[in-house]
């Protein structure tokens, strides 16, 4: 059942963090909202149709659900089964007679309120519905038992939607992207949120891109929802200080800054990473102006620590920058702790 005041959703996280992202979810909507988390999906942790799967439901606005920082993607939630069929004629049947009484056109009018879908020049007849709207199917399937291929999945979905809509396939300029996830013996099929992220094209999880953090030429770095996972179990507090001392595309330091509130202080050795670095932290200070996080170009001097002289206990190479050679050095066994 699907309506215009509560929706219920499918939202993809990191698989074994599905506990800390329902956490993070219920405290990011717990302000006058009604929101539920229903089923926790964390035991399958194989390949990509193995990610972390939430399904929940909540009356907040779709702006405020998809800003949650911990989760991949946002779907809305079509349809879940635990007990698909191996066998392709069984799987095929099954599918049929599961999704033929789904209401699809109510999701049609969800995407609409979509903040993407609104402020997207080529959505505009969508919206206004001057045209069917356009459609494809994805299929991401991982599991060692199957008779059936993706391919097979996505064209009897096809079939069933083309028999209950007037939508029309496009597999490039879709307005709708139902997206099928198969687990072994587990189905899910979702309708894509339009978000900065690519589609679900050649049916694998696509780059996770939202700002302020970008990818790097150099460096893929971690995803966004990954670093600001890694930044939540730290459990810092507003003004915290977080150190990165190899922090690649900086994508720890921006979620630090930028969602949490701490003081993001980091570098790296790759003299190629500073420009997107820099960039990075720069919109996080333009998106978030209480934001505070800084990045410096690190460097390792070549020549190896020497031993200390036996008769001084005095370091003959010592590293420092300021070429402090008098001091022990705290590798010196005569040095103080």
């Amino acid at each position: 059942e699907v309506s215009m005041t509560e929706a219920s959703y499918l939202a993809i996280c990191l698989a074994g963090c599905e506990v800390e992202v329902c956490a993070d979810i219920c405290s990011a909507l717990s302000n006058g909202t009604t929101t539920k988390v229903l089923r926790v999906n964390s035991s399958p942790t194989k390949g990509e149709a193995g990610c972390g799967k939430l399904l929940v439901r909540s009356d907040s606005a779709i702006s405020n659900v998809i800003k949650i920082r911990s989760v991949q993607y946002w779907l809305f939630s079509v349809y879940h089964s635990a007990d698909i069929p191996a066998e392709l004629d069984q799987c095929m049947e099954y599918l049929q007679k599961s999704l033929r009484t789904v209401q699809w056109q109510p999701f049609s009018e969800l995407l609409k309120q979509v903040p993407k879908v609104q402020q997207t020049e080529r959505y505009k007849d969508f919206i206004s519905g001057e045209r069917p709207a356009r459609f494809c199917v994805r299929c991401i399937r991982d599991g060692d038992s199957h008779q059936f291929k993706s391919i097979d999945v996505a064209k009897k979905v096809g079939e069933i939607v083309l028999e209950a809509t007037d939508w029309k396939v496009d597999l490039t300029t879709m307005d709708i992207e139902i997206v099928v996830f198969v687990y072994e013996t587990y189905l899910d099929v979702g309708i894509n949120i339009p978000s900065e992220s690519k589609p679900f094209s050649k049916a694998h999880l696509p780059s996770e891109l939202r700002s302020p953090v970008v990818s790097s030429s150099s460096s893929p770095g971690l995803r966004p929802s990954t670093a600001h996972l890694l930044a939540l179990l730290a459990l810092p507090l507003p003004g915290d200080v977080l150190v990165d001392c190899m922090c690649g595309s900086g994508a720890t330091l921006v979620e630090a800054a930028f969602s949490l509130g701490c003081v993001s202080l980091g570098g790296d050795l790759d003299l190629a990473l500073g420009p997107p670095l820099r960039d990075a932290l720069r919109r996080t200070r333009d998106m978030n102006g209480t934001a505070k996080a800084e990045v410096t170009q690190l460097s390792l001097l070549p020549a190896p620590l020497t031993p200390c002289r036996p008769s001084t206990g005095v370091h003959t190479a010592c590293r420092c920058e300021r070429a402090v050679r008098t001091s022990p050095c705290w590798t010196c066994p005569s040095a103080p702790p």
